[in-house]
């Protein structure tokens, strides 16, 4: 109440929206999101089999969890952009 700023510097919110939109414009780079796929594929692969991989192994395809075995895909692609994009950053 008292002493509660409603506005944002404009120098400091202009600089932070241009620090987002360069990091985005790195991860959206074709290399990044290639090596982000690789990695989704082989990690997720591998966490898909140790986590459900009885029930795919059984065939018993309608006690997949389906969400479980997205997010078991997902989480690796994002740590490897998230990775990759502050690893060429950092070399900038």
């Amino acid at each position: 109440m008292g002493n509660q700023k409603t506005d944002l510097p404009s120098k400091g919110c202009s600089a932070s929206l241009h620090k987002m939109s360069t990091w985005i414009q790195t991860a959206a780079t074709k290399s990044i999101q290639r090596n982000g796929l690789k990695v989704a594929i082989v990690v997720g692969t591998l966490l898909n089999l140790i986590n459900q991989g009885d029930v795919i192994l059984n065939g018993a395809w309608s006690e997949i969890q389906v969400p479980k075995l997205l997010l078991t895909f997902c989480v690796p692609y994002c740590v490897a952009v998230y990775a990759g994009t502050q690893a060429m950053r950092d070399k900038a």
